[in-house]
Parts: structure tokens; sequence; C-alpha cells
């Protein structure tokens, strides 16, 4: 006879509706290399704002505690500026500017009770993001005058886009 292994079977029930919510790639711009960005079951991953503002916190902590020019609060700000928009690290600058954070900044408070500082100090041995780009002294990869490659470059728009091959000069 044979014995039951007690093994577990997951069955995926889609919503019988679900694929008339989902745009169908014929109605799509020609979009290189992303495969399905319009699916609906992921439609809230790439909403990095409740990242952002606990990071602001977390750098808020690191400043009143260690100093803006200490490179942990250096490190801390690095992924900020990666993680939260421009737009709303500007509103959170002037809520800083306003005194909204005096009692962190001034006296190292945990902005609430459950706080958990979690900036980390620059490695030495196994440099992370931050420490790869930190000592690097790079140009930026374009300018603002060849920002419509299109215009500047209209070959590469016809290789990479239309799919043309390049035609080389012998």
């Amino acid at each position: 006879s044979t014995q039951s292994t007690g093994s577990l079977y997951f069955i995926v029930m889609v919503h019988p509706e679900s694929a008339k919510h989902r745009v169908q790639r014929e109605e799509l711009p020609a979009v290189p290399h992303f495969s399905d960005f319009n699916e609906p079951r992921f439609q809230f991953t790439t909403n990095k704002q409740k990242n952002g503002i606990l990071l602001y916190f977390q750098y808020l902590h690191c400043v009143g505690n260690w100093g803006e020019e200490h490179s942990m609060c250096q490190k801390a700000k690095f992924y900020l500026n990666r993680m939260m928009h421009d737009f709303w690290f500007e509103k959170w600058e002037e809520k800083r500017a306003l005194g909204h954070f005096d009692h962190i900044l001034n006296y190292g408070v945990k902005p609430w009770k459950e706080f958990e500082p979690m900036y980390q100090p620059v490695k030495k041995n196994r440099p992370g993001a931050y420490e790869f780009w930190a000592d690097r002294d790079f140009e930026p990869l374009y300018t603002d005058d060849c920002a419509d490659w299109r215009e500047h470059a209209p070959v590469l728009h016809e290789v990479y886009v239309l799919g043309k091959k390049p035609i080389y000069d012998e």
C-alpha cells in the first residue's frame, strides 16, 4: 500500500473576470525589454513613498545623534535620495525648515516609540552600493544638449527601435 507523504498542493484560482481588466499587448506602444508592467496583481509594488518617508526619519535620527557630516548620515542620505522622489523630499525638507522635526534633530529623540535605528556605518571590507559610488569621480553619462537622442543620433533610433541593420562605411 502507498502512504501519503503529506505534501501540500496549491491551486491558483484566478478570478473569472481578471482577463477583461488586463491590457492586451497589442494595445501598448512598443516598449522594449519590459514584460508585464501592466499586470493588475503587481500594480502597487512600484510605490516607494512609504519606504522613502521611513528612510527620511532614519536620516533625521542619524543627523540628530551623529551630525550631518558623519559618514553614516551621508550614507543614509544617499539611500534616501534614491528612494524618495525629489518632490516629496522637498516637501519634507520644508517641514524640517519649519521646525517640525526639531525634537529629533536637536535631542536625538526617536520619532515614535517603537522606532529602531537601521542606518549602518560605512563598510570597509565589503563595499555596498554607497561605498561603490562614493569613491568614484565620474562624469554624467549624458548632457542636457544630447537629451533627445532621436535628433542627435537618428541612426541609433533606426537600429534599436525600428530594428534596422546598421550600415558600416568601409
